[in-house]
C-alpha cells in the first residue's frame, strides 16, 4: 500500500496510437498532448547517416555496435526536415511493439513536457482493454526499476472512459487512430470475453482517402515540402522542395497529416448507407497548403462510411489475398482481415455479455475517440443498431466535449480520489512480490 504526501499529485499518462496525453490527476484536461509517432535516425561512429535497411535489422537482430540510434519526439521534432529520419510508431494494433521508442515517449513526457522527476510522483498509466499480461508486467518493471516511481497503477481505457462519464457500468465504443474496440464494463471491471476489436480506425481511413485522391490525380503537397513566396497580395508562387536524404516514411507522414486534417475538417457521416442520395450535395472547399482550392463532394461521406459499411475494404482485402495465394506468398497480414460494421461489433459484444447485465450495459453506451466526432456519427450508429436489434435499444451517454480525452480525464478523476489511494502498487510491494503483483493489484 502506498502512502504518499498530499502535496504530490499523481501523474496520468495515456499513450494512444495517434497521440500521447500527460498531466496531473485532479485537473480537467491534460497538461500536454503530442504525437505518439517518433523520428528515428541511425548514424555511424563518424556521425554519417546509415539507413536501417543497410543494417538488416529484423525482430531478433540488433544493430551494429558502432551504429547510434537517435530518437526525436514531439510535433516540432518529427516534422523538422531531418536527413535520414524515419517516422515510426511504437504501437501496433494498440499494443506496444517497440520498447525503446515507448521509453523515449515516457522520457519526453516526464522530463520535457511535465518537467518532473518520475521518482517523486505516483504514476497512473492507461492501457488498451485487450492488453496482454506480459506487456503490462514489462511496463511495470520499467516504471519501478528504471524510473524508480514510488507507486504505479495500470487501468484499462474502457474503465477510465466510463469513469469520465460518471458510470461504473457501460459499453464503451472507442474508435481512435489505430484501433476500434467495443468493450463492456460492469461495476468497474472489463468483461474481457466480450471485447470486439478491429484495426479499421482513423489511420486506415486517412490512407484510404490518400488512395482516392491519388486515383483522381490530386497532388497534396504538405507545407513542410514546399517553398511558398508571395508575388503580390493574395498571390503566391509555390515550388516543391527537393531535399536529398529525406526518407519516404517522413514524406508519407507529413502528407498523411495534411490529409488527416482534410478528413477531420470536411468529412461527415451520411444518414444511411444509400449514398446515392448524397451524391449531388454542394461541395465543400478546402485550401491545400500550396494554395490550391480542393472542392470536396461525395468523398466526405464515403470515407467515414467505411466504418459503418466496410464491404469495399473487404472486397479489396479478398483481392489481395487471392493475389498473394496465386503468387504463393502465403503471408496474409493484418490488412487482410474481414471488417465488421460498427453496429455488428456493438451487437456482437452485447450478445457475449451475460443476459442479466445486457440491458444496463446497453443503456449506458459511451462513445470515445476521434472518429466518433464525425458529424452524424451518433445518429447513424443508433439507426444502424436499431435496424439489426429489435430486443434492446441503446442509449448513448452525452459526452461530446470530452470524447477525444475521455481516457485521460477518467484517469485524472480516478487518481485524485481519496478512496483510490489504497489501490496503488507501491515500490516496496513490487520488490517483495515482483511481476505477479500486477494482475493482483491491477485486474
Amino acid at each position: 500500500m502506498y502512502c504518499g504526501g498530499d502535496d504530490l499529485s499523481a501523474i496520468v499518462i495515456d499513450v494512444g496510437s495517434f497521440s500521447t496525453k500527460g498531466g496531473y490527476a485532479g485537473e480537467d484536461t491534460p497538461k500536454d498532448i503530442f504525437p505518439t509517432d517518433v523520428g528515428c535516425v541511425f548514424t555511424d561512429k563518424d556521425g554519417n547517416y546509415v539507413g536501417s535497411h543497410q543494417q538488416g535489422i529484423g525482430e531478433n537482430q540488433d544493430i551494429d555496435i558502432d551504429v547510434k540510434k537517435s530518437y526525436y519526439t514531439g510535433t516540432n521534432s518529427i516534422t523538422y526536415k531531418r536527413v535520414g529520419m524515419d517516422i515510426i510508431n511504437p504501437l501496433q494494433d494498440g499494443l506496444i511493439k517497440d520498447w525503446e521508442a515507448i521509453e523515449h515517449i515516457w522520457n519526453h513526457t516526464f522530463h520535457e513536457r511535465l518537467i518532473i522527476n518520475p521518482g517523486d510522483h505516483p504514476i497512473l498509466l492507461a492501457e488498451p482493454s485487450f492488453n496482454s499480461r506480459s506487456i503490462r508486467e514489462k511496463v511495470s518493471e520499467i516504471m519501478f526499476e528504471k524510473y524508480q516511481v514510488p507507486a504505479l497503477f495500470i487501468s484499462k481505457n474502457a474503465v477510465l472512459s466510463s469513469f469520465a462519464s460518471c458510470k461504473a457500468t457501460s459499453l464503451v465504443l472507442d474508435s481512435g487512430g489505430g484501433m476500434t474496440s467495443v468493450v463492456p464494463v460492469h461495476e468497474g471491471y472489463v468483461l474481457k470475453n466480450a471485447i470486439v476489436k478491429s484495426n479499421l480506425a482513423g489511420n486506415r481511413l486517412t490512407e484510404e482517402y490518400y488512395k482516392i485522391l491519388n486515383q483522381k490525380n490530386i497532388i497534396v503537397n504538405p507545407i513542410n515540402l514546399i517553398k511558398k513566396v508571395e508575388i503580390k497580395p493574395g498571390e503566391f508562387h509555390v515550388t516543391p522542395l527537393q531535399i536529398p536524404g529525406l526518407t519516404e516514411s517522413y514524406k508519407r507522414y507529413v502528407t498523411l497529416e495534411t490529409i488527416r486534417d482534410l478528413k477531420e475538417t470536411s468529412c461527415r457521416v451520411a444518414d444511411s448507407s444509400q449514398l446515392s442520395e448524397e451524391m449531388h450535395i454542394s461541395q465543400v472547399p478546402y485550401e491545400l497548403p500550396d494554395g490550391n482550392l480542393l472542392e470536396i463532394g461525395s468523398d466526405r461521406f464515403q470515407i467515414p462510411e467505411l466504418l459503418f459499411n466496410p464491404q469495399p475494404l473487404n472486397i479489396n482485402n479478398n483481392n489481395h489475398m487471392n493475389t498473394d495465394t496465386n503468387n504463393n506468398n502465403g503471408n496474409n497480414d493484418i490488412h487482410h482481415q474481414t471488417y465488421q460494421p460498427l453496429s455488428k461489433m456493438v451487437i456482437e459484444s452485447i450478445e457475449k455479455c451475460d443476459s442479466d447485465v445486457r440491458k444496463e450495459i446497453f443503456q449506458n453506451t459511451i462513445l470515445t475517440g476521434g472518429n466518433t466526432l464525425f458529424s452524424g456519427f451518433h445518429d447513424r450508429l443508433l439507426r444502424d443498431i436499431s435496424e439489426q436489434s429489435f430486443t434492446l435499444k441503446p442509449k448513448i451517454v452525452p459526452n461530446l466535449i470530452e470524447r477525444k480525452n475521455s481516457v485521460w480525464i477518467g484517469g485524472s478523476i480516478l487518481g485524485s480520489l481519496g478512496s483510490f489511494q489504497q489501490m496503488w502498487m507501491s515500490k516496496s510491494e513490487w520488490e517483495e512480490y515482483g511481476r505477479p503483483l500486477v494482475e493482483k493489484k491491477c485486474p
